[in-house]
């Protein structure tokens, strides 16, 4: 043998030091999930801007959690959203990167000493795409040659132009900085202005009965072109659409919005208006008082108001509430917003069709829970159920907005879970 050395003699092990990824040194009490299963709910249509996946997880060893609690996720940008920005800042993404122990470091997403490469520092510490602050516009200001350029980023410091340019269409960091090619800004400038990333809340979609060490999710992909033709993906939806079993995603379970769960008593009449994958955390709801009613306990009668666009493209879960619904699990009223039908077409609408049916519930003590769009669904139905309460106590709808939310809101009776 070469050197002279035994056949059977084997060299020295290494001393190596093995550590955790930064990443999950940062997560605070995100632990790994495993996910068991991801499939695509609607079929693909060209002017959506939003596919929906079910997605099932195994939850960290000892997570436990509660029907109608929600799933935190700390989620990575989109690769397509890391390429975008390495092309921005005129970075490799092999290349390595180590902040300095210096008055700076405090402002930024990782330790100091540290070493990352540039792909995993935009991938996982930072947010890409929030809206721009006034930190980062001045910035692009101060480094951008072209005249024009220059007093558009001006302007946009401007309160009333800030709020309409900015904050309402949600100008991303990245997008507002594509849009200036003369604008030469460096990784070492930036850096400290870019928020780290955030974790995002999603309504489980599962119910604790059934198995408590799995949860599932109904993701909201966001994916869409703005009016320059430039792609937007969402951060967590994406993250979490693209997950494949096996694959791992970083989470931790938060208690759901106020009054959202339900009642002790499975005998309480339900009311349930959701939207979209606003319908996730009624799912858990259901297939809970299924399991309910398998297990021999007496239930309540409950109603399902679902939106969606078409029967045939995106009414989620539609085998499955048939189902209950022929096992008197729920009464399911869909409003189809594309049928061209001449029905509801929001689910508002089948609330002021409906709204008999709803009094008489409601006289029985039934709890309502809404769960949707904060800026356009939820309003929509708080106005169509204070019409109904008018109807039912022959007052003004805003005056019967007050009195309902003194009547059912300490009661616990009325809760909404409302997303961006």
């Amino acid at each position: 043998p070469d050197g002279g050395q035994p056949a059977d003699a084997l060299p020295p092990s290494a001393s190596i030091e093995r550590l955790p990824p930064l990443r999950l040194q940062l997560a605070g009490d995100h632990q790994p999930a495993i996910c068991l299963e991801s499939r695509k709910l609607t079929t693909d249509a060209a002017d959506w801007k939003a596919a929906k996946h079910h997605v099932r997880l195994r939850l960290p060893e000892g997570t436990r959690y509660e029907t109608g609690d929600h799933l935190s996720i700390l989620p990575s940008n989109p690769a397509e959203t890391v390429a975008r920005a390495l092309a921005c800042l005129r970075l490799d993404a092999e290349e390595r990167v180590r902040a300095h122990d210096d008055i700076a470091a405090a402002m930024l997403p990782i330790p100091a000493g540290e070493v990352l490469t540039a792909g995993q520092l935009l991938a996982d510490f930072v947010e890409l795409e929030q809206p721009a602050t006034h930190e980062q516009i001045a910035l692009f200001a101060s480094r951008c040659p072209c005249p024009p350029d220059a007093a558009r980023l001006r302007g946009l410091l401007e309160p009333e132009t800030y709020a309409r340019d900015v904050v309402a269409p949600r100008l991303g960091t990245l997008s507002l900085l594509e849009s200036l090619p003369s604008c030469a800004v460096d990784l070492e400038s930036l850096l400290p202005l870019l928020p780290p990333m955030t974790p995002r809340r999603y309504s489980i979609s599962s119910s604790a009965l059934g198995n408590p060490a799995e949860c599932t999710l109904t993701i909201s992909a966001v994916d869409w072109l703005d009016a320059r033709g430039d792609r937007h993906l969402g951060v967590a939806s994406t993250h979490m659409a693209r997950l494949s079993p096996g694959v791992q995603a970083r989470v931790a379970v938060r208690p759901g919005s106020r009054n959202f769960s339900l009642p002790l008593n499975p005998a309480v009449p339900l009311i349930m208006i959701g939207a979209g994958s606003g319908i996730a955390p009624f799912c858990g709801f259901l297939e809970e008082r299924a399991l309910l009613k398998a297990a021999g306990k007496p239930i309540g009668p409950a109603v399902l108001y679902f939106g969606c666009r078409s029967a045939g493209h995106d009414w989620l879960y539609r085998d499955q509430l048939l189902d209950w619904q022929a096992d008197d699990i729920v009464d399911v009223r869909p409003a189809f917003s594309r049928a061209g039908d001449g029905g509801p077409r929001y689910v508002q609408d089948r609330i002021r069709q409906d709204r008999a049916d709803i009094i008489a519930l409601m006289q029985e003590g039934a709890h309502v829970y809404v769960c949707g769009n904060a800026e356009t669904m939820v309003p929509a139905v708080e106005a169509a159920l204070a019409e109904t309460c008018a109807d039912a106590i022959g007052a003004a709808p805003e005056l019967a907005r007050r009195w309902a939310r003194r009547r059912f809101v300490p009661a616990g009776r009325y809760a909404v879970d409302a997303f961006a």
